[in-house]
């Protein structure tokens, strides 16, 4: 709409100009989200459990989930033994590993 154009939505009263489409492309690419914080869940060696654990289920590696930190929860990936992708969400990375230490030992660690 034109700027010296009523407007019925707004009553009546004069509706700005639009700005150009790249200049609104360009304002928002100016200013970068935040970059996801990377962590990994990973089997715990130094808890007591772990050598029990580590003979009953045999994990193929030690990692049991990746994980990306956003600004309002973290998500979880890995893949399963049919080579499907598994994920999950949570609040933090903290309630993560409390939630998936209550299987294994596991502790938290940033990349």
């Amino acid at each position: 709409m034109s700027s010296g154009k009523p407007c019925v939505a707004t009553e009546g009263e004069a509706v700005p100009a639009e700005r150009p489409v790249e200049e609104r492309i360009a304002e928002v690419l100016r200013v970068a989200p935040p970059a996801p914080r990377q962590f990994a869940l990973l089997f715990d060696p130094e808890e007591d459990e772990y050598a029990e654990f580590l003979a009953a289920a045999r994990p193929a590696g030690p990692v049991l989930w990746w994980g990306v930190q956003l600004p309002d929860r973290v998500l979880l990936y890995r893949t399963d033994r049919a080579g499907r992708l598994d994920t999950a969400r949570h609040a933090s990375a903290e309630a993560a590993l409390d939630r998936w230490s209550m299987l294994c030992p596991l502790r938290l660690a940033w990349l």
